[in-house]
């Protein structure tokens, strides 16, 4: 795990990368369990990952909120802000290991699949 308080998300005193990655990587889920591909908005994939995993997509809706509408996509300054700003990308840094080793299986299976098919 990198070990810059924000783990590297942010970049050029932006947040905007931590909402983003947080929404493509909701959009994978959606598309590897429903098999629907055609997830775009921040919104969007907030309300179909809400059929697949409502938990997520309410962090991710409060991820969306909060970097866009609270912090108008800039880093934080006060300490409690930072504070959550260091959590959220603690939990997308979780959440990117597990949405790596979920495609890779998803992948394999699909390989498998494919070839069982010929």
């Amino acid at each position: 795990m990198p070990d810059d308080d924000f783990l590297g998300y942010p970049m050029d005193g932006r947040v905007k990368i931590v909402a983003s990655l947080a929404s493509w990587i909701g959009a994978g889920i959606v598309s590897m369990t429903t098999g629907w591909d055609r997830v775009a908005a921040k919104e969007h994939v907030v309300t179909r990952l809400n059929d697949v995993d409502p938990a997520l997509a309410r962090w991710l809706r409060e991820v969306i909120t909060t970097c866009r509408t609270t912090w108008g996509y800039r880093m934080p300054e006060d300490p409690r802000s930072r504070a959550l700003l260091r959590n959220i990308c603690q939990h997308l840094h979780q959440l990117e290991c597990d949405y790596s080793q979920q495609y890779r299986s998803y992948g394999q299976d699909r390989v498998k699949s494919h070839s069982g098919a010929r």
